[in-house]
């Protein structure tokens, strides 16, 4: 009797999953539209997207970046330099201001601003005042206000550059470990702790640094002390009150608790 009862319990679970299963339904695109470089974007390879106060889309590629008022695309592929025409190329991040007025770019060739009234794209270090910064191939800016701006290039650390005042200060990072100290500067990703402005937290190649902005103190957390370990190539970061959740290139996701340390 006992096998019967298991048997017949058995049944009854495969039907009821069978029956969760046929509930799950594969969607599709049909209700969307899809845009191409035939419905006018300059590139269809698309790095980041925010919306503005308006309701319109800027859409980074690599070719410069685009806007879309929700019917048509309006490239902006190029940039002037000592009265000569440049592509602006690859662009990986996006972002406004705190005004809501103020376009910010980033990418291959460095870190790039325009009014979003009337689009005039300028390239960061072309001001005479800045013109070392190392700004090539920025992968990251961070603007904490409307002075401030963080960003990363190639390897070369962290930069705090006031954009008022046109001066800067350059950030190198040293790891406890024998660890790659190029890897450990390059930055894929800078996030604000919520609950302390003066904490930034660094994703890098080569580990997590918890960066203090006030006194320029720094902690390296690397994880199981061993900086070769896929873990600690960061792409992405989020922040939460208590957590660090830490998009890696290939390990997946790193769930850091910071109240810990």
């Amino acid at each position: 009797m006992g096998f019967k009862y298991l048997h017949l319990r058995l049944l009854i679970t495969f039907f009821i999953c069978q029956s969760i299963n046929s509930q799950i339904a594969t969607s599709n695109f049909n209700n969307s539209i899809h845009y191409t470089t035939k419905d006018g974007l300059s590139s269809s390879i698309i790095n980041s997207i925010i919306e503005d106060e308006k309701g319109f889309l800027w859409v980074a590629t690599n070719k410069g970046v685009a806007l879309f008022d929700g019917k048509h695309f309006t490239n902006y592929n190029f940039f002037t330099l000592n009265g000569v025409s440049q592509e602006i190329g690859f662009i990986e991040k996006i972002i406004l201001d705190k005004s809501k007025k103020t376009l910010w770019l980033s990418g291959e060739k460095g870190v790039f601003y325009s009014s979003i009234d009337t689009i005039n794209i300028k390239k960061l270090n072309a001001l005479s005042s800045i013109s070392k910064l190392p700004l090539e191939k920025t992968s990251i800016i961070l603007l904490e206000d409307q002075n401030t701006l963080w960003s990363s290039s190639n390897g070369k650390g962290l930069l705090k550059i006031n954009i008022t005042n046109k001066n800067y200060k350059n950030f190198i990072f040293k790891s406890p470990t024998k660890g790659d100290q190029t890897l450990l500067n390059s930055i894929g990703d800078i996030y604000k702790d919520p609950n302390n402005d003066s904490i930034l937290w660094l994703g890098t190649g080569a580990g997590l640094i918890r960066f203090n902005s006030i006194s320029e103190e720094y902690q390296v957390f690397i994880y199981k002390n061993n900086s070769d370990l896929a873990q600690n190539l960061i792409r992405k970061i989020v922040v939460t009150k208590d957590l660090v959740f830490l998009g890696t290139w290939s390990e997946g996701l790193v769930v850091f608790n910071k109240k810990k340390t």
